[in-house]
């Protein structure tokens, strides 16, 4: 299966977000029988649902509707509502005050039943908490001793700690779109790192083996 894969940062001054929201939304494949997979995880400096994403859910959320739009024009669920429909749960501390999310990772609807846990942690040093999604990889059948599960853990931030015997797969992607090497952390042997690679991502594949 090829799964396109995007790390977003998403501007957070003024009319900026909306304008990268909107040209992001019309810069990605709309779904369809032909496209890849859709996987999209970052800092989108705006909530969902300010309800439940936000302390002051009367605050100012620009960006909000042109990224409720992007989530709906490509068919996108947020990882963290799959497990958790309507707890509060809030990423960063603002200056004035609010707390919101403002991290997420959404699933296209091929990936979104894969959501096994949504996890954070504490990144000291950071305004945010890092969000950690574990989906189960039907057809992944770790063989190295160091590997004692099938899942694949997606982290908005940088640096992720679940490279542990229980979440071995770790996809820790750099925080910009126009980023396109993605670093992956795997317990395996070399031989099976490279086979996991060529057959759960095909596409990454052939863009590293031609660098």
């Amino acid at each position: 299966m090829t799964v396109r894969l995007f790390s977003v940062y998403s501007p957070c001054y003024g009319q900026q977000g909306k304008v990268f929201l909107s040209n992001l939304s019309h810069r990605l494949p709309i779904p369809s029988a032909t496209t890849p997979p859709l996987l999209l995880g970052g800092d989108w400096n705006c909530v969902v649902d300010s309800q439940l994403d936000s302390s002051n859910p009367l605050g100012s959320n620009t960006g909000g509707v042109e990224l409720r739009n992007l989530l709906l024009t490509h068919s996108l669920s947020d990882s963290y509502r799959q497990i958790n429909p309507r707890k509060r749960f809030f990423t960063n501390s603002g200056t004035t005050g609010t707390n919101r999310r403002l991290d997420y990772i959404f699933l296209c609807p091929q990936l979104k039943n894969l959501v096994q846990k949504v996890t954070s942690w504490d990144a000291r040093g950071s305004t945010h908490v890092p969000i950690v999604t574990d989906l189960a990889v039907p057809g992944l059948t770790p063989k190295a001793p160091a590997v004692s599960s099938s899942v694949l853990t997606l982290s908005t931030e940088k640096e992720c700690p679940s490279t542990s015997s229980t979440s071995p797969h770790a996809f820790t992607p750099k925080q910009r779109i126009s980023t396109h090497k993605i670093l992956l952390q795997l317990g395996l042997t070399p031989n099976l790192f490279s086979k996991f690679i060529s057959e759960i991502f095909p596409e990454i594949w052939q863009r590293w083996r031609v660098r």
